[in-house]
């Protein structure tokens, strides 16, 4: 009786010190063991930016001055912690670069399209890094908002984008982006006197700037 008294004694004084070790929770007395830093940056961002379409392949300071179109871009990002992301692209103008005359499709310029970011990620320290990435993918062009429903158009032309820019993060919630693609048509119809864009393999080149908001 005696040695299983003895026992169960022993037993009540290892018991929770063994399950202080398996949970982490140090011995009366001493300090919590310190967090281990995870460095990790936001998956996803909302982006707002501004720029100019162009229908040739030289930029300069005359290009932001000048009459040409505007255009905001407004973009979500998804799974972008990893060498490959998604994106989705909004590109919204005002003013249809190549004119407003019905025979160039409408007053407005306008992209919805889909792809992939792929690029490494440069951590510069606890709260700052840059993404710089190569952008791929492709969607819609239209001249109206109400032509994204109307697919028989001749003015609805399916585009395919290439680029490429950087995301620089000066905190983990916030950062500053500039983007550069070639929007190259992919549904050309070049039919004297019929509405359309009236032009055959129109390629637009897009700088932008702009801010991310990360989630």
């Amino acid at each position: 009786m005696r040695r299983l008294v003895s026992v169960v004694g022993t037993l009540l004084v290892l018991l929770p010190a063994v399950a202080r070790a398996q949970g982490g929770t140090p011995p009366p007395g001493q300090p919590p063991p310190a967090a281990v830093p995870t460095n990790e940056f936001r998956d996803n961002f909302f982006g707002v930016a501004i720029g100019q379409y162009k229908l040739n392949d030289k930029w300069g300071l005359t290009d932001f001055l000048d009459g040409t179109p505007k255009v905001w871009v407004f973009s979500l990002d998804f799974w972008q912690r990893g060498i490959v992301g998604a994106d989705l692209d909004v590109g919204y103008s005002k003013l249809n670069i190549l004119g407003t005359a019905p025979a160039l499709a409408g007053p407005k310029f306008l992209t919805v399209t889909m792809g992939a970011t792929i690029g490494p990620w440069l951590v510069i320290s606890d709260n700052s890094a840059v993404h710089p990435y190569f952008a791929i993918g492709g969607g819609l062009q239209r001249a109206t908002w109400g032509d994204f429903v109307d697919f028989g158009g001749s003015s609805n032309r399916g585009v395919i984008h290439l680029g490429g820019g950087a995301v620089i993060y000066l905190v983990k919630s916030f950062g500053v982006r500039v983007d550069y693609r070639i929007l190259k048509d992919m549904g050309s119809k070049d039919i004297i006197g019929e509405d359309g864009w009236g032009i055959t393999g129109l390629n637009v080149k897009r700088l932008t700037f702009g801010v991310v908001f990360a989630f």
